[in-house]
């Protein structure tokens, strides 16, 4: 690893303070270190990262280099592969990068036989969403993502329209205070939040959800419903905290 970063200056002919424009060089490198070993390369993009960080070490040239290895292209490639998805439990996809990434990755956990869930956040456009909706097992959305990606005037209208024109296996609505909806095996149920809180700071709690509903699929045997009501218990308490990751608590704290 030491090799690579410092060999990375006379690679491209330059000095500490010098300026690397070797674009063709560059992409080079990233590809022969792709083709050698994948694990290798990502290894490579985490160590510059922490580099770069020291003011004191930066080389342009490396800011170039993590700049290409971090482009999406690149890292799927890297990651974006059946490989990288044996033995995947549960893949969970949103809407913060592009489209083909979330479509690839939901494509392969299928294949893996993994769950998938995805989160409309921000919420696409229908046609987007049309390409990789029939990866999904769970949609978990909010209430206006829900209003806005069903094109509905109400939750339960919303809920049935995507679950049934998508034909997902469960549709997830959270409407914050006032609980979630389950649409779940042609039956649409409305639950009131677990466990009623004061409200401190709202930031984060649908990622909360997201994630305790995962953490639920993959330890329990339980209904959605069931797995949905974990999920709500522990994005309300997120909110006593101030602060997303922060705010989250440890399963300990939830036993």
């Amino acid at each position: 690893m030491l090799d690579v970063l410092t060999k990375l200056p006379e690679h491209f002919g330059i000095k500490k303070n010098g300026k690397s424009s070797d674009s063709d060089a560059l992409e080079k490198l990233c590809a022969d270190l792709i083709s050698s070993s994948p694990a290798k390369m990502i290894q490579v993009i985490c160590s510059l990262k922490n580099i770069l960080a020291d003011s004191t070490l930066i080389f342009p040239v490396l800011s170039d280099f993590v700049g290409f290895c971090s482009s999406y292209e690149v890292l799927e490639r890297i990651a974006l592969n059946e490989e990288a998805f044996k033995g995947t439990k549960i893949v969970i996809c949103q809407n913060e990068i592009p489209v083909s990434t979330t479509k690839r990755a939901l494509q392969l956990g299928r294949a893996a036989g993994a769950k998938t869930i995805y989160s409309p956040a921000p919420c696409p456009s229908r046609e987007d969403f049309e390409t990789f909706s029939e990866q999904i097992d769970f949609l978990i959305a909010n209430q206006t993502e829900a209003l806005e990606l069903s094109g509905k005037e109400t939750i339960e209208d919303a809920a049935t329209t995507l679950q049934e024109k998508y034909k997902l296996k469960s549709v997830i609505v959270t409407l914050g205070g006032d609980g979630f909806a389950v649409k779940s095996e042609g039956e649409l149920t409305l639950h009131p939040v677990v466990e009623k809180v004061d409200v401190v700071d709202t930031t984060g709690a649908g990622d909360s959800f997201v994630g305790a509903f995962s953490y639920s699929l993959t330890k329990t045997q339980k209904t959605t419903i069931e797995h949905a009501k974990f999920a709500s218990m522990v994005a309300s308490r997120s909110t006593t905290r101030k602060g997303t990751q922060k705010s989250y608590f440890c399963l300990s704290e939830l036993e």
